[in-house]
């Protein structure tokens, strides 16, 4: 089967081309629920920036058709990304140095906040694992992330740490 969808709902070129989306359309809940009726699936490029809220999952899943299918690009903390640190829960985030928690951003190494970084995240995707309505999760490793035994282990650490979740791959360095 060959699903088509683009890389978000509310991307800015396809908002502001005029072209997609209808004029009545001009909330992200509308612009959800008319995609969904278009296309198949989509990619979440938001949760790069921010563990999403379990609560918007769930309308993620209310807002679309039964066979419609989610697959989502991983919080940035996740593959070696730099992230605000205000991205981060409340309780995440005081895990961090006061040092990080000052930084406009950081580079989460600690093996206990990155695996409390994964449960969040695995946690937020309930609803759409209840509803079949998770695809893969696209791990979009750094520039920086090349071939070699440390970064493949990464990969096998970040495997481990979303179960049976479904991931894919994307590197950005071309060794």
């Amino acid at each position: 089967m060959i699903r088509i969808g683009t890389c978000s709902w509310t991307e800015k070129t396809l908002i502001q081309s005029g072209e997609f989306y209808p004029r009545t359309v001009g909330t992200a809940e509308d612009r959800l629920r008319y995609y969904s009726i278009n296309f198949e699936t989509v990619e979440v490029d938001s949760t790069y920036y921010a563990i999403p809220d379990m609560k918007n999952t769930s309308l993620w899943v209310n807002r679309t058709p039964e066979n419609f299918i989610f697959h989502i690009k991983v919080y940035g903390a996740l593959t070696g990304h730099g992230i605000d640190p205000k991205t981060l829960p409340k309780d995440i985030f005081n895990l961090l140095s006061e040092k990080d928690r000052a930084e406009k951003r950081v580079y989460i190494k600690q093996s206990l906040i990155l695996k409390v970084i994964a449960e969040r995240f695995r946690e937020s995707l309930h609803p759409l694992q209840r509803s079949h309505k998770l695809g893969i999760l696209v791990f979009q490793y750094p520039p920086w992330f090349h071939y070699g035994t440390k970064n493949m282990d990464y990969m096998l650490l970040c495997k481990e740490l979303m179960q049976s979740i479904p991931m894919a791959v994307e590197f950005r360095h071309g060794s």
